[in-house]
């Protein structure tokens, strides 16, 4: 909609009624809402894709070298809304970079200037130069390119009172803005350091949140441009809008709105009269919507046409509704979430998937489910699946209580026992709660295996090598001292080696240990002196 359109067309004032009561609004500030909604739109779309993009920038270099140009762009783009809407008012002798100077000099886009330049300083303090920095941006400010070329004659005191605001708000934002800029990182700066403290300069929400607030304001100020040129040219000041007084006085009115000694009556005649100071003021609808949310669509539509969002509240309102109605069980859990659905038709919520008190009751559902699936700490794809592991627990426990670990002394008795046990496990039990229990089984099948095959401290071996081993220890431990005992031994060993998988014919070192232990029987153990002294024998007759 084309700004001649607006001051021709809309000539009348438009009523509201809700709960507080009915809302006249007057041809004059009709008009200045109509232009207010439609630059800023444009500003929030610019907002929008300007926070958005700083998602693409890697590093703090790439954001410098970016960002400050594109913007320059888009308002230049943007500004062609304003000279369209001059032209169509008849006013031919202004171009787009006659109003972009003309909005520089003038000082609205000086949110974001200051800003930026605010965010280019701690750059540069960062980067270690700044008696050369200091130099090189004294000569950038003489020599920049300007947001654009061209002048304009001088600009008009039509909105000096909105100016004194907003030049107050400007120096303030931009103190604000050094002073968070400067403190978003430390003040120590060494080569070290610097690509640390420039990434957290980078990533820091305070800094983003000035610098996209100032690209904000500086776009939707465009409308004040648009509103400079009009009086200027054409005279023309149809527009009603809140100053600085009202704006104060109604934020001050609804500071109070709370208070019990107001009665219903007196606090509905506060809204009003903050609503004719400031229709703009999104706390006002929010303070409505506060006591009168039964009566959300008349709020909101009211809302809507000062271009204030109150969805915040809402979903806010609809938080508050969720814990206290959400309860300690699941089935009241469950009650809970029915009845917010119910709550977000009430207050006019439609799109309610990714809101916080949607998901939050989600994921109380999704413990609760997750708890009731989880037994023995296995989680199980159905409840079908958790009740019959549920139900079978105890005696798989009962049955694996039977189950001992392995040890060093077990043999291939032990192995074959439980192999037998894995299998009763598998045919007995029906439900994937037997899957952890036939894991713990694999395992101690496995380390039997290290187990047996272990024939020393450093040494392991095959399982023949380790049985072999095994019948000698087992030799060792009975009395082989006479032909009687041995045999005895040799009967017993026989028995023995089924359970350490070798055969007799296998058992060489046994057998071998036996002869010894004959040899001795019949000749006894040589001493150590008896051998030094064969052995010296033999070398002699060498």
């Amino acid at each position: 909609m084309l700004v001649k359109e607006i001051i021709e067309g809309y000539n009348e004032s438009v009523s509201f009624t809700n709960q507080i009561g009915t809302f006249t609004i007057s041809p004059e500030r009709v008009k200045y809402t109509l232009l207010r909604n439609k630059y800023y739109q444009i500003a929030k779309e610019v907002y929008d894709q300007y926070v958005s993009d700083w998602a693409h920038y890697q590093h703090c270099n790439a954001f410098r070298h970016l960002a400050d140009r594109k913007l320059q762009k888009v308002l230049t783009e943007k500004m062609e809304e304003v000279k369209n809407d001059l032209i169509s008012v008849g006013i031919f002798d202004v171009d787009t970079p006659s109003l972009m100077e003309y909005a520089d000099q003038s000082g609205y886009f000086a949110e974001y200037q200051m800003a930026y330049d605010a965010f280019e300083q701690r750059v540069e303090q960062i980067n270690g130069n700044l008696q050369y920095e200091k130099a090189k941006r004294e000569y950038r400010k003489e020599n920049r390119a300007r947001w654009v070329g061209g002048t304009f004659s001088s600009r008009s005191n039509y909105i000096d009172d909105y100016m004194h605001q907003a030049e107050l708000g400007m120096r303030n934002m931009a103190e604000g803005a050094g002073h968070t800029l400067f403190n978003a990182v430390g003040n120590a700066v060494s080569t070290s350091n610097a690509n640390r403290q420039l990434n957290d300069l980078f990533k820091n929400q305070s800094v983003r949140d000035l610098l996209n607030n100032g690209v904000l304001n500086a776009v939707w100020n465009l409308h004040f441009v648009l509103m400079d040129f009009l009086l200027d040219k054409l005279n023309i000041c149809t527009w009603d809008f809140p100053g600085t007084e009202e704006k104060e006085k109604a934020e001050r009115m609804l500071g109070n709105i709370n208070s019990t000694v107001l009665s219903d009556e007196e606090r509905k005649g506060i809204m009003k009269e903050a609503f004719e100071l400031n229709p703009y003021s999104e706390h006002l609808y929010k303070v409505i919507f506060d006591y009168y949310p039964e009566d959300v669509d008349n709020i909101t539509e009211l809302a809507e046409y000062f271009g204030c969002d109150i969805e915040s509240e809402k979903e806010k309102k609809a938080y508050e509704f969720l814990m206290e109605n959400i309860g300690a069980t699941e089935e009241e859990a469950k009650s809970a979430k029915e009845n917010l659905l119910e709550y977000y038709k009430k207050i006019g919520i439609t799109d309610y998937e990714n809101l916080p008190s949607y998901q939050h009751i989600n994921s109380v559902l999704d413990k609760f489910d997750l708890e009731y699936r989880t037994v023995d700490g296995v989680v199980f794809d159905t409840r079908d699946d958790a009740d019959l592991a549920k139900a079978e627990l105890s005696d798989i426990q009962e049955f694996m209580s039977t189950i001992q670990k392995p040890t060093k002394e077990d043999t291939l008795k032990y192995e074959e026992a439980l192999k037998q046990k894995r299998t009763e496990l598998e045919e007995r039990f029906q439900s994937k709660l037997k899957d952890k229990y036939l894991a713990v089984i694999d395992k101690y099948l496995v380390d039997f295996d290290k187990l047996f095959c272990t024939i020393s401290l450093f040494k392991k071996g095959t399982r023949k090598e380790a049985g072999q081993a095994k019948a000698v220890n087992f030799l060792k431990k009975h009395d082989t001292s006479t032909k009687e005992k041995r045999e005895e031994a040799l009967q017993l060993l026989r028995e023995y080696l089924p359970e350490i998988g070798i055969t007799e014919a296998e058992a060489t070192d046994a057998m071998e240990y036996l002869k010894k232990k004959e040899y001795e029987e019949y000749y006894g153990k040589e001493s150590s002196i008896s051998k030094i002294t064969k052995g010296l024998g033999s070398l002699f007759k060498k």
